[in-house]
């Protein structure tokens, strides 16, 4: 996040209804990995129970070792992006302001949101369906694949017409 437009997030005038918070770690996936470790330890058998440990450790290790903090909360008319070391601070960002957005749910786990003024947002996140989910109910036509399906389309229009 740039240091531009950071100030208490108390202090911000809130617009539009409240969608949702993005956090950055998955609670949903945490409960599914907890529920096939127990699965483990309820078959009984010598290696589902190592195989169930072993899970347990590297769970514990992941929330210990990553602090969960909120990302963004989204708003009908507003984005607040919160600063990942200081969730009481952060940066507001009006929905109409947005040219273009992504939620890369592959390897990186990010959010990118590109104003009309150039400046650009990425923050890492690990719920990133909840993310697409949100920002997809707010600004529909405004994410990456869309605009470029609609600019192929428009590609293909003025060669069929040529």
């Amino acid at each position: 996040m740039s240091e531009q437009g950071v100030r208490a997030v108390e202090s911000m005038e809130k617009n539009g209804e409240f969608i949702g918070r993005i956090m950055y770690r998955p609670k949903l996936n945490i409960l599914v990995v907890g529920a096939v470790i127990a699965l483990l330890f309820l078959t009984g058998n010598r290696y589902g129970i190592i195989l169930g440990i072993l899970l347990a450790v590297i769970v514990l290790g992941g929330l210990l070792i990553a602090k969960d903090h909120p990302v963004m909360d989204v708003y009908t008319d507003q984005l607040i992006f919160y600063a990942p070391d200081n969730s009481a601070y952060g940066v507001s960002v009006p929905v109409s302001d947005v040219v273009e957005w992504n939620v890369n749910k592959t390897v990186m786990y990010t959010i990118y949101i590109r104003l009309k003024d150039g400046r650009q947002y990425t923050e890492e996140c690990y719920y990133s369906r909840q993310a697409y989910n949100y920002l997809r109910k707010v600004l529909p036509a405004k994410d990456t694949t869309t605009l470029q399906r609609r600019f192929f389309a428009s590609l293909l229009s003025r060669r069929k017409g040529k």
